[in-house]
């Protein structure tokens, strides 16, 4: 940007020193007025070259943040999806613990409440398991 401005400036310099001092470099045949008109327009054009590049580089900007955004919500979603497969894990752990246990009591179940109470929590561990998958 400090490029493009001193850019401007040395034009725009130019012209005022061409037109004041009547050097009309590399244009004898024009009037002063088509001079001024010449430089204005060159000017003009730079600016609005200058305006679409600053443009181009705020969209380029945005759409870096944007990115990054998108790339910051990948990693939280990354990151719970690890600690669910964990906790799926570590439950399905506690399942198992809970179906052999009450396997090893069926085995020494004394009376038929007993029994009914086994079953009752294996089927409470059998419908956890599809929970947890």
């Amino acid at each position: 940007m400090l490029l493009l401005a001193g850019g401007f400036t040395t034009l725009a310099v130019r012209g005022v020193l061409e037109l004041a001092l009547g050097l009309r470099a590399g244009m004898p045949d024009l009037p002063a007025w088509a001079e001024a008109a010449a430089i204005l327009f060159n000017l003009l054009g730079l600016i609005a070259m200058a305006a679409e590049e600053e443009a181009i580089d705020r969209r380029q900007s945005d759409e870096l943040h944007r990115a990054e955004r998108v790339l910051q919500q990948g990693q939280r979603l990354e990151s719970l999806g690890r600690l669910a497969g964990g906790v799926a894990h570590d439950f399905n752990n506690v399942l198992a613990v809970v179906m052999a246990t009450a396997e090893n009591l069926r085995e020494d179940a004394l009376t038929t409440g007993q029994l009914t109470e086994i079953d009752e929590i294996s089927a409470a561990a059998d419908r956890g398991r599809p929970l947890v998958r």
